[in-house]
């Protein structure tokens, strides 16, 4: 790790909510500085604020600019630890079908051929719960459920292309003895979400504030469960530094709610009287036959000394 003891972290896709997440995470730990170098690589590094997420310690964070789709414009590879997070979740569903799977197949097997040609040490991919299908049973996920996934719909572009993406990095690793970790992903809440996007609690929490009623697009009975993002950024920190090889994590909540009990929820946290509107619409595109997403809480680390699945207690 160099000449001194620091750990040496590139977070790709950094300037998203999950960088934002982890950033926030390091500066209120002071984990900067004296125990890790933070570096963030990003396609449009000009529009993140750095100073906005970490005030204090802005100067001592390094952010680049790099795109996982050209591999001639990722940097030097000098890194200890990589968190690969580079999935656009908040623009991605604007991307044609073909795009979107080219953006994270092609796009992961670069970061693997840089990783290998520049034999850096360790690397965490960051996935989703979205790659487990469709679920119509109400049983929460566990990492040993196959997935339900069907290879002739368009619907299910981002869960196959993420699963691919699994795929290769286990390839990496047979062929190269890449080091890595998998983290499955589910659905988080936090200051840094964005409230106009295609973010359910997003979306509610944009009427409630603007004394709006709350419109669900669909029928209300959608299951999700919901961490916050600082809990999010802790698991992806412990996964990253103390993660097994080649183990699979899902990491997100294991307390399920509807979209209607959490759209009343919201309301009433809000103080917001003007109600919710159920439109009962067709959802369209990945999230459509995703209707329960719930992440389970079986798994535990390295001789059990953590648990990777929710707990909202903070470390």
């Amino acid at each position: 790790m160099g000449n001194d003891l620091r750990k040496r972290v590139l977070v790709i896709g950094g300037t998203g909510l999950f960088g934002k997440s982890i950033i926030r995470y390091f500066e209120k730990n002071n984990l900067l500085i004296e125990e890790v170098e933070l570096t963030l690589l990003s396609r449009n590094p000009d529009n993140f604020r750095l100073r906005d997420y970490a005030p204090n310690l802005h100067n001592d964070i390094k952010v680049l600019k790099g795109d996982i789709l050209d591999i001639s414009s990722l940097p030097e590879n000098n890194f200890d630890f990589i968190i690969h997070a580079a999935t656009d979740s908040t623009s991605g569903l604007s991307l044609e079908c073909l795009d979107r799977s080219n953006q994270i197949v092609l796009g992961t097997r670069n970061v693997l051929d840089w990783i290998i040609t520049n034999k850096s040490s360790r690397l965490l991919y960051i996935s989703s719960g979205g790659i487990y299908g469709s679920n119509i049973v109400n049983r929460s996920l566990d990492e040993n459920q196959h997935a339900d996934l069907s290879i002739n719909s368009i619907e299910d572009t981002y869960s196959i292309s993420k699963a691919f993406a699994e795929h290769l990095c286990f390839l990496y690793g047979e062929k190269h003895a890449l080091n890595f970790s998998i983290a499955r992903c589910f659905t988080f809440f936090g200051e840094d979400l964005p409230l106009n996007r295609h973010f359910a609690i997003g979306n509610f929490i944009r009427d409630a504030i603007n004394k709006r009623p709350i419109v669900i697009k669909g029928d209300g009975k959608t299951i999700r469960s919901y961490m916050d993002q600082y809990d999010l950024a802790n698991w992806l920190i412990k996964i990253l530094f103390h993660g097994e090889f080649g183990d699979i994590y899902n990491v997100g909540s294991d307390r399920e709610i509807s979209l209607f009990q959490l759209a009343l929820l919201i309301q009433n946290i809000a103080g917001n009287k003007a109600g919710v509107v159920v439109q009962g619409k067709t959802i369209d595109g990945q999230s459509r036959n995703r209707n329960f997403a719930v992440s389970a809480k079986a798994h535990t680390g390295a001789n059990n000394e953590w648990p990777v699945h929710l707990t909202n207690k903070r470390y």
